[in-house]
């Protein structure tokens, strides 16, 4: 079992990883506002929302939400959340 600090370290390294820029651009396109989406019709909580939009980890985005996005937005998981791996580091010249 992993300890909640031990968690935030080990989710903190996949912060960039996962993109959800398709998901917003397709909530705004079909009529979503933030209000609508957290209070209206309660599809995110605010906290989760945020993260999205700031490129932060997301923890709150479970399968059931996202079914329940792909169930709205008439989609599939690929057409809302973006894979996007970390950029590799530039290998170190050799030192002398």
């Amino acid at each position: 079992m992993v300890g909640g600090e031990t968690l935030y370290i080990i989710v903190s390294l996949f912060k960039n990883m996962i993109k959800y820029d398709k998901l917003l651009r397709l909530l705004e396109d079909s009529g979503y506002t933030p209000t609508r989406i957290i209070k209206d019709e309660k599809i995110l909580g605010a906290k989760t929302f945020y993260q999205m939009k700031n490129g932060e980890t997301t923890i709150g985005l479970t399968d059931k939400t996202i079914n329940k996005l792909c169930n709205l937005l008439c989609c599939t998981p690929s057409d809302i959340i973006e894979y996007v791996p970390d950029p590799e580091p530039e290998p170190k010249a050799p030192e002398f």
